[in-house]
């Protein structure tokens, strides 16, 4: 991992200043703590960091001789191949004479006015129509901790938000555990901002439809009163990926197989039950003994690309775009990246949708010729 190219790239921004707009706050929390501004405790250091920007603090700590930062990430980093590196590189420091401090651990008094950790927040990826589970988590000096239990869909908007005062971290991960069984993806930490920006545009969409959502609307809107919506993210890549695009494209059909991609992009019913109709009049129309797969996937190809308007290839990209900064959250930037780079194909709309591998490997997925050669209308019709 210390010498993964994202972990290069995540060293560049922190050198640079600079990151894409979904890793700003990233860059600039881990800059701070190199600035030495602040100090490094277990309570300052709350953001959770990606993998990628960790490894690449613990490395530039290292460099700037902020040996203190080092001890620290040794023993309380998110991510444990991180606090393994940070133990070699204290090894290292001591074998060169370098003076580490004692950290030997001391009851802190207790302060009876401190405020307690808030609980933390979560986001599931996209079920295959486009729902996201996302758990807001806070803290309250009236209820305590607290946390907001939002399903939303890309579709509808934000269809139910449960506020849940004094929640325990425990009942937080077995809700989550209950809940994740519904989705076939995984679930990420991600930052307070991010969760409340994503239920902000999923009540604003429900809202600009003129319908409600099931739950707490008088406690969900007050949370969210100053909230700045999240419906995409702007994802600036850095000229080596950039280069990449067409290739990564073209890899992605491997995404299909991917547990929080593979349920995409499945047909709805109605064109299911029209195509059926249609390979059924093509095959009783063929002689006998030919082969129709090849006219079959030409028919099935050709009602799918009628699916891909405008407005569905944004509604895709984001989707993808999303999914892609919680993948590269934890740690899976190659899978991030393919997902990615299909967004932007997805957003040229002078392509069509079946040049995509991730598009044609599901609808391969979804409908296979085979599949609607074996329908009971075309046997039927064929038997007519």
């Amino acid at each position: 991992m210390p010498t993964s190219a994202s972990t290069k790239t995540a060293r560049a921004w922190l050198q640079s200043g600079q990151s894409p707009a979904q890793r700003v706050s990233e860059t600039a929390y881990a800059l701070l703590l190199l600035s030495g501004e602040v100090a490094v405790t277990a309570q300052t250091y709350k953001l959770c960091l990606a993998a990628d920007m960790e490894t690449a603090l613990l490395l530039e700590a290292d460099a700037a001789g902020r040996i203190e930062l080092v001890q620290f990430l040794s023993e309380h980093a998110r991510h444990k191949p991180v606090a393994k590196h940070a133990k070699k590189l204290l090894f290292r420091a001591k074998q060169r004479g370098v003076a580490v401090p004692d950290r030997r651990p001391t009851r802190a008094p207790v302060d009876p006015s401190a405020v307690p950790e808030p609980l933390p927040s979560f986001a599931s990826s996209f079920d295959g129509l486009g729902g996201q589970l996302v758990f807001l988590g806070g803290w309250s000096q009236d209820d305590g901790p607290y946390c907001v239990v939002a399903m939303l869909s890309d579709r509808e908007g934000l269809q139910s938000a449960y506020y849940l005062p004094d929640t325990s971290r425990t009942q937080q991960r077995e809700m989550l555990a209950r809940l994740q069984g519904q989705f076939s993806g995984f679930t990420a930490q991600v930052a307070d901002a991010f969760a409340a920006g994503r239920i902000r545009w999923a009540l604003n969409l429900r809202d600009a439809l003129g319908k409600t959502f099931e739950g707490d609307p008088a406690e969900v809107r007050r949370l969210l009163v100053d909230v700045e919506p999240i419906h995409d993210l702007e994802i600036a890549l850095d000229p080596e990926d950039e280069a990449q695009i067409e290739h990564r494209i073209a890899v992605a059909g491997e995404l299909s197989t991917e547990p929080c991609f593979s349920a995409w992009l499945q047909p709805d019913l109605g064109l299911r039950a029209a195509l059926e109709k249609d390979v059924a009049g093509l095959v009783a129309a063929l002689p006998g003994d030919a082969d129709p797969r090849e006219r079959v996937t030409a028919l099935r190809d050709a009602a799918v690309e009628r699916l891909w308007t405008e407005a569905e290839r944004i509604r895709i990209a984001q989707r993808l775009e999303l999914t892609a900064s919680l993948l590269a959250g934890e740690g899976r930037i190659e899978t991030a990246m393919r997902a990615i780079a299909t967004a932007r194909g997805l957003r040229d709309l002078t392509r069509p949708a079946l040049s995509l591998s991730f598009v044609a490997a599901l609808t391969q997925r979804h409908l296979p010729p085979e599949e609607l050669l074996r329908t009971p209308a075309q046997a039927s019709a064929k038997h007519a």
